[in-house]
């Protein structure tokens, strides 16, 4: 009896699948292409001979790999440094040999920039840029060879130590 039970199980089983596996309805005939339909399709198909065309030279332009162009900069290093300006001084024609003397320009004075203005409890704060550094300065305070005289609103003073000027930095 549990050979007649297995096989009665295993043959329910089977076509219980192939009802549920099996078509809703039948598949319908295939469609006849009418005479129009055909001259449509004839006429479209050097539009189509065009289009795979370009799809192969797409392809064929895909498969070659562009070199990598030579770098034209190194951006890890900051360059070779320059040579200051020299002036050249020529002594008048004489019968004295000419000796070329060079002297060296002074270097032009770069200037902190004022970056911002800040308000705290014990008076304004100014935020100086020089180069790639940034200062938080007070009236009063030293930075480098520049000493901050005052502090306003939108601008500050500084004193050159070294060449004893003074000039007024406002915010941009």
């Amino acid at each position: 009896m549990p050979r007649l039970t297995s096989a009665l199980l295993l043959g329910a089983g089977v076509l219980v699948t192939t009802w549920v596996s099996a078509p809703a309805a039948p598949t319908a005939p295939p469609v006849r292409v009418s005479a129009e339909d055909l001259a449509e399709i004839t006429a479209m198909a050097p539009i189509a001979a065009e289009v795979e065309q370009e799809v192969d030279r797409l392809r064929a332009q895909l498969a070659t790999v562009p070199q990598m162009p030579s770098p034209t900069r190194d951006p890890f290093s900051f360059g070779a440094p320059r040579p200051s300006p020299r002036l050249r001084v020529d002594t008048p024609a004489d019968d004295r040999p000419v000796i070329e003397t060079t002297v060296d320009a002074a270097p032009a004075l770069v200037w902190p920039t004022l970056t911002a203005v800040m308000a705290e409890s014990p008076g304004l704060t100014a935020v100086v840029a020089l180069g790639d550094s940034i200062e938080f300065l007070k009236s009063g305070d030293s930075y480098r060879d520049f000493r901050v005289v005052s502090v306003s609103g939108a601008s500050i003073e500084v004193h050159h130590v070294p060449t004893n000027t003074t000039k007024t930095l406002t915010l941009r």
